[in-house]
Order: structure tokens, then sequence, then C-alpha cells
């Protein structure tokens, strides 16, 4: 019987040589405003002066691949883009020097470390010290019954800085919040979607 591993990268490698239904590349752009030390209590507030949000820009290449900018730093450069392609099966995969890597698993619920920038610059799921070659545990959220996943950046598989900031993962958003000791950001876009599910209730 293959190897869920080995079935995985195929499945990968069969993902990146899909090509494109979509013909122009079309930019979306998020807004990212601050929020309040505790994001599950305060993501349906502006508590801060909206001066303080910032604009993320997301290039859509073709069906559910795309680029994301100005997310991990505030720049439009290669440096700072991330190419994802969302898989019909909820999986993520992320491109890094023309190879493509599994970053989210939604079977095992779950990120994966994974190489983004040059120099070693790995996003690694949160909560963690030594990372092997295997999946990890990773720190979860919960706001208004929404599941987020947490991951830092740093170039090293070996350990997490402390006091650094955590990015949240949502499988139909990508990244949607960043927290930090000193201020949080939430994508405008994901605090209307939470609103409505808190209004259904």
């Amino acid at each position: 019987m293959m190897n869920l591993r080995v079935l995985i990268n195929l499945i990968l490698i069969l993902a990146s040589l899909t090509g494109c239904r979509t013909k122009s590349q079309v930019s979306v752009y998020y807004k990212f405003v601050p929020r309040g030390a505790n994001l599950v209590d305060t993501i349906n507030l502006t508590i801060y002066d909206n001066k303080q949000s910032f604009i993320s820009k997301r290039t859509i290449l073709c069906d559910s691949t795309f680029i994301d900018n100005r997310i991990f730093c505030q720049s439009d450069s290669l440096i700072c883009s991330v190419k994802y392609k969302r898989i019909r099966n909820g999986n993520w995969i992320i491109s890094f020097s023309n190879k493509w890597s599994l970053f989210f698993e939604i079977l095992n619920d779950k990120l994966y470390p994974v190489e983004i920038f040059p120099d070693s610059i790995y996003i690694i799921p949160t909560e963690l010290k030594i990372v092997s070659d295997d999946t990890i545990p990773n720190r979860i959220m919960r706001i208004g019954g929404t599941k987020l996943y947490g991951f830092g950046v740093h170039n090293s598989k070996l350990y997490l800085p402390e006091n650094n900031i955590t990015y949240w993962f949502h499988p139909d958003f990508g990244v949607i919040a960043m927290t930090s000791p000193s201020l949080n950001f939430v994508r405008n876009d994901f605090s209307s979607y939470v609103t409505k599910k808190y209004d259904q209730k």
C-alpha cells in the first residue's frame, strides 16, 4: 500500500503541474486593522485609529494559485512575496525555489514547517521548540467557533524566537491576523465574517 507521505508528495507534484484556466491576473487588497490585546474579545471593535492599519496585496495568478505581499514585510518585492496554491481537497501548498511544499493539511488538521524566503527563512507553527521532518503540533485559537492556526517566521528549523509575531491562518482565507505583545491586527473581511457568525447565533 502506498505510503501516505509519498501519496501527498505525488498530489503536490500533480497540483503544481496543473495548468491555469484564468488567463489574466487579478489583484485584491485586504485591510488589516488594529485590535486589542485579547483578539477574541475585540475582533469586532475598532479601538485604535485606523491610521495604524495597513494593506496587503493578493495577486491571483489562476484558479486557486495566488501570491500574497505586504504581510511578512511591507513591500511588493519578491523577498516579501509568498506563493500559495489551495488544492481542491482543502490542503494548502507553498512554492519556494520552484518547489511546492505542503503547508496546511486538512486531514491531519495541522500546519507544516515550510521554507518561504532565501537564507533559510521558514514558516514554523507556534509553540514548537524542536522541529523534526514529520508533522508537528500547532497552536490553535478559536473565534466564534472558527478555528485559526498560529505560526511564526524564523531563520531556523530548530527553535522559535520569544515575543515574536504570531500569524494566524484560516483554511478558507489564508493569513487573517497577526498578534504580538504590543499590537494585534485582523483582516477586515475576516472580521466581518466572524461578526456575521456571531449575529447568527
